[in-house]
Formats: structure tokens, sequence, C-alpha cells
């Protein structure tokens, strides 16, 4: 979702890809207007909508759940990416990717930095997960094969499942 800036540049960068973003309808508004390459107008479809209320666009083989895991509690990760497992064809893969705290929730010092920010402001019930925590999230959502890349720098991690 967002303005878009994470799909346009894989649009750009693959010629045969189609891009969906999903996000609430101003900022779809938005993204839309963002897009002068009549190429990049035909591949990116926006979608508005909202994560919780409305379905997710459906057989997409990927879905990117980006810097949208420390949001929210575990619980309410659960709820969106066994949205995420739905809308999936067979096959397809979701990759949760967020800034973390090592498995023991005892650093990073920037994940203990970020973390305040989302408890307080941003929902009232996020921080900065475990990749341990973000693993179980989306093994509980019903992807059944599952894979962990920690330490991509910036306190991020990576967790790819698949349908």
């Amino acid at each position: 979702g967002g303005d878009g800036t994470n799909g346009l540049e894989l649009a750009r960068r693959h010629p045969g890809l189609r891009v969906t973003v999903f996000d609430q309808e101003i900022v779809v508004r938005l993204a839309t207007a963002r897009i002068d390459d009549p190429d990049l107008r035909r591949r990116v479809a926006f979608q508005a909508g909202d994560m919780f209320a409305d379905p997710l666009p459906q057989g997409a083989d990927a879905i990117l759940y980006l810097h949208i895991f420390e949001i929210w509690s575990l619980e309410r990760n659960i709820e969106l990416l066994r949205k995420c497992h739905a809308a999936l064809a067979p096959g397809g893969a979701c990759l949760v990717y967020n800034i973390c705290s090592d498995d023991e929730g005892t650093g990073s010092l920037t994940a203990g930095l970020v973390s305040p920010y989302f408890l307080t402001l941003a929902s009232g019930e996020g921080m900065a997960y475990s990749p341990a925590d973000m693993e179980h999230a989306v093994r509980a959502a019903g992807f059944s094969r599952v894979e962990r890349h920690d330490d991509l720098g910036l306190s991020h991690a990576l967790v790819i499942g698949r349908k």
C-alpha cells in the first residue's frame, strides 16, 4: 500500500510484473496521481479498501506485508496474515519484512527506541517484535512452508510464508 513506491519500483525493474496497491481511498488517490508512465499505468492497479474490514485483492502470487507487523498486536497480525493467506493463489507467498528485536527481546537499541512509538502513538498495540514472533504469526495464519532471514541490517528481518 502506501504511496505505491515499492510497487512502482518493482514494476519498473520487472517489465512482466503486474502490481496491485491496496490502501485507504485517500492514499490510493494520491498514489494514482504519481504515475505518468503509460506502461506503469497499465501494470500497476490501485484498489481502495480497509485491510481490516474489506477483502484483500484475490489471486496474487505474492503479498508484501512490509512495515505493517510492528504497528499491530500479534493477534491482529495473525488476523491480517490469515486474510493474506486466503487472498493468495495456491503456492503464493507472503513476505513479512519489519524492524525487529532479537529473539530474546533484549535488543537492538533501534528496536528499543521504536517500540514506544508503535505502542503509544501509532496504534497503541504494536512494538518491534522478534523474528521468532514474526515466524510464529506466519505459521499461525496457516502458512505451512516458512523461511526466516534474520540480520538483514538496520535491525530488520524477513519471514516468508508460502501457501
